[in-house]
């Protein structure tokens, strides 16, 4: 093992994403880094898992904290015994007549010995209460889910899923080796949307999966649209109730009876480890499907059954949950106190839920560690959601609220989130009332006079934007855009990295019927190679539908009116971050000297309306898709003496780029229209690509120790992202990691050279260096884009003189031909 091998992991920089991508000599490596990943974590105080419960007290908990709280009581806040069954003495009573009756295993898979009268019992009781026709046991909720997609689904199937469902549904939709789909959470236009272009024909199937409460952030689905829609289409739909059950309904039925569907969908999923407080799974359906379901679902029928115990304890719970319904009206008033606490505090996420799961986004990995510990510390036992949990930018706390829980419990713990928050900078409200929404009227028309008072951005119009950038870019067969919602977010509303580096900005949105059919961003900045760094107008993130010119030439011109109001030097356009960071567009009376640019991805009506506007197009910024033996072949050159090339250590993230950055903006300041880059926007740039980071195709060059130069390329994965694009979720993070794993092209995007290292060769180590690995990964093209450098004849300046390369890099990647 290498000395960079056997160092200490910085917990800081480091997620358990990391140890999923990165390529490891052997499973030993991976393990020794992981555990010092986790000695560091532990050291910090941020090892949130495996703390053990050393008893409990109602809906309090005594918990070995580590050494400085070996004994330390909190109020639970973390699980999922919504009903406080899982220690109610009837039903421990329960468990201990089946455990002296049954013994505490059934020993056989549910086909042969592995059923008990308990069982059936369960299995009747249950049918009942959710008004289905039959019902099977599995030995947990994951092993339902799991089991129940491959054996109703296959390769010629389609399953379609909510962009928030569950991992085990998504890993029993990879399992079927059905064709995945997902629509935008809870969206059942765009459900029918995908189901249009889904033709469902006899030997072809389509399979609708969603959740009844989602387990995120607590919110219930639309559930009776959604039916609606795929009967429309002669889909089956299946239900994930395992945070319903018990929990919404009149008497805790679940979501079909929260919506009063008067017939349950064809496949309802639930869950004995929840509101039931015991353990197993369930699948409630049809009799014909049930018995098909325990002949060809794996996970039963090559699977000892549920343990007799548990089906007691959860028989049991049952029968309480009927002879007291009203518990599910007094867990919801708790958990109505606590959302609105939340709220109030303005933890405006809290808002979604409508069950007894609340979150509170906090929007950044280490904010959330150093959150959760406090909270702990301080007697609150929450949950903390890290990516891939969920999306990079959506890091939350999640609370889940009990009946147990008692006004004091909950009213404390609210005081305890309110001091800790603040003391994170998480109070108030991240949205600046200095971003402004300008609507555009149905039908969309030129812009009017500003509203310079500004009115606040909300995250559902980031997340539009989002989703109208990817279905932009997908029509017209684009590079998917690289900001997200929450990225719009923070640059909106100034936070995280953007905080004091970006001036105002403001969103210009155009609906027309209530749909969003095209948007921009204008922002002011100080941009040091433009008009001696005087304010520089920046007007990008241009999106819009095919053939809604009128609309795109209305936000244009609105964000065109606002700039000039603020009296800017320059305005370039159009910029897509991270353009906007490193510079291009094309300039509004420009200097003789500037070289204004022309992005490769911008629509044909965007660069007419920019030039109606007074702008003047004067470059094309290039990109080419290049053969990786061609590449190889003209990028061979003599070796760099004493140049090492390592691969970058993404466990040691923050440091990397720390050495990165005097590097990248020693380049880039050669670049026109180029700003220098602070560590802090660096660091957040890498980390919102992060879940795209394969650490061998980041190379980092090293002349006698000192770093020299820099390339990054990606897998390029662009069918893969369109297919998960929207508002970001499990579905997304799960197609990107098989678009990742089953790439066969790369994408080469920076490449940075130390000035005096320019003429050394070093630049072509690295592109050479890069494009042997991506050949070791078994790509047969890359593409080559501007961010290398600012044109063919600095291009040149980094490579040897007279050699292949230079003629690649002109000719082929830039597609200019030297007049000689």
């Amino acid at each position: 093992m290498s000395d960079r091998e056997q160092r200490q992991v910085d917990s800081r920089d480091t997620g358990l994403a990391d140890f999923l991508h990165i390529s490891f000599p052997g499973l030993k490596v991976r393990t020794d880094l992981f555990a010092s990943f986790l000695k560091d974590g532990r050291r910090r105080g941020f090892e949130a898992y495996l703390r053990p419960v050393l008893r409990y007290e109602g809906a309090h908990a005594v918990v070995d904290g580590g050494p400085d709280l070996p004994e330390h009581k909190v109020v639970v806040m973390c699980s999922s015994d919504y009903l406080g069954f899982a220690r109610h003495p009837e039903v421990i009573a329960a468990a201990a007549e089946a455990l002296r009756m049954f013994g505490a295993s059934v020993s056989s898979v549910p086909l042969i010995a592995g059923s008990t009268s308990l069982h059936k019992e369960l299995e009747h009781s249950l049918s009942r209460f959710l008004g289905t026709e039959a019902c099977v046991l599995f030995p947990s909720g994951h092993a339902a889910n799991i089991g129940v997609v491959p054996a109703v689904c296959g390769p010629r199937d389609t399953v379609i899923v909510d962009k928030l469902v569950h991992y085990s549904i998504l890993d029993g939709v990879r399992l079927s080796g059905a064709r995945p789909r997902s629509f935008r959470h809870s969206d059942p236009d765009h459900l029918a949307e995908i189901l249009s272009a889904s033709p469902i024909t006899s030997s072809r199937n389509a399979l609708v999966i969603v959740e009844g409460v989602y387990g995120i952030d607590g919110d219930v689905a639309p559930l009776g649209d959604l039916v609606h829609v795929a009967d429309r289409y002669g889909a089956s739909l299946m239900v994930d109730e395992a945070h319903a059950t018990g929990v919404v309904g009149p008497c805790g039925e679940g979501t079909s009876k929260e919506v009063s569907l008067t017939v349950p969908p064809m496949i309802v999923m639930g869950s004995l480890s929840k509101a039931f407080g015991s353990m197993g799974g369930f699948i409630a359906t049809t009799s014909a499907l049930a018995d098909y379901l325990r002949y060809y679902a794996r996970t039963i029928a090559f699977s000892v059954g549920l343990p007799a115990v548990s089906a007691a304890a959860g028989l049991h719970a049952l029968t309480l949950l009927q002879r007291d319904p009203a518990i599910v009206r007094r867990l919801a008033a708790n958990a109505a106190f606590f959302r609105d606490g939340l709220i109030q505090l303005g933890i405006k996420n809290a808002a979604k839920s409508a069950s007894a799961i609340i979150s509170a986004v906090v929007g950044d990995e280490r904010v959330l560690r150093d959150v959760t510990r406090q909270l702990f510390r301080a007697g609150v036992f929450a949950e903390g959601l890290p990516f891939p949990a969920v999306p990079r930018g959506q890091e939350r706390l999640r609370f889940r609220i009990s009946v147990v829980h008692t006004e004091d419990d909950l009213a404390r713990s609210l005081a305890i989130v309110a001091e800790t928050f603040h003391s994170a900078r998480l109070l108030p409200s991240v949205w600046s009332t200095a971003s402004l929404s300008e609507v555009v009227a149905d039908p969309p028309r030129p812009a009017r006079q500003a509203n310079l008072d500004g009115t606040p951005t909300s995250s559902d119009d980031c997340r539009a934007v989002a989703e109208l950038a990817a279905t932009s870019a997908r029509s017209r067969g684009h590079f998917l855009p690289w900001l997200h919602a929450n990225q719009y977010a923070a640059i909106l509303g100034r936070q995280g990295a953007w905080t004091g580096q970006s001036r105002p900005s403001r969103l210009l949105l155009a609906q027309r019927s209530g749909r969003l059919v095209a948007a921009a961003m204008a922002s002011i900045e100080a941009i040091p190679t433009i008009a001696d760094g005087e304010r520089t107008g920046v007007l990008g993130h241009v999106h819009s539908l095919p053939g809604e010119r009128e609309a795109l030439y209305a936000v244009l011109a609105r964000g065109l009116e606002w700039l000039n109001h603020e009296a800017v030097a320059t305005v370039l356009a159009p910029l897509q971050s991270p353009l906007q960071l490193l510079g291009g567009g094309v300039a509004m009376n420009p200097a003789p000297e500037h070289r204004p640019l022309f992005q490769p991805h911008v629509a044909p009506e965007c660069a007419e309306i920019l030039t109606d506007l007074g702008f003047h197009p004067m470059f094309t910024l290039p990109h080419a898709l290049i053969p990786i033996d061609q590449a190889l072949a003209a990028l061979a050159a003599p070796p760099v003496p004493r140049l090492r090339i390592r691969i970058l250590d993404r466990l040691q993230f923050g440091e990397e780029m720390a050495r990165l950055l005097p590097i990248i903006n020693a380049t880039i300041s050669r670049l026109w229209g180029c700003a220098p880059l602070g560590l802090d926007t660096l660091v957040a740039m890498a980390t919102h690509l992060r879940d795209l980071v394969v650490s061998d195709l980041w190379h980092i060059a090293e002349l006698d120790d000192r770093t020299v130069g820099f390339v990054g390329a990606f897998p390029d994965i662009s069918a893969g992202l369109l297919e998960a694009t929207g508002s970001g979720g499990t579905a997304d993070i799960h197609n990107i990691e098989h678009a990742v794993s089953h790439a066969r092209r790369g994408s080469v995007v920076w490449l940075a050279v130390d000035p005096p290292s320019g003429g050394q060769g070093v630049g072509a180590a690295l592109l050479s260096s890069v494009c042997h690995r991506m050949a070791e990964r078994g790509y047969t093209e890359t593409w080559f884009h501007w961010e290398l450098v600012d044109g063919p004849r600095s291009a040149a300046n980094f490579l040897p003189p007279r050699s292949a390369i230079v003629d690649l890099v002109e000719d082929v990647i830039f597609g200019w031909r030297r007049s000689d």
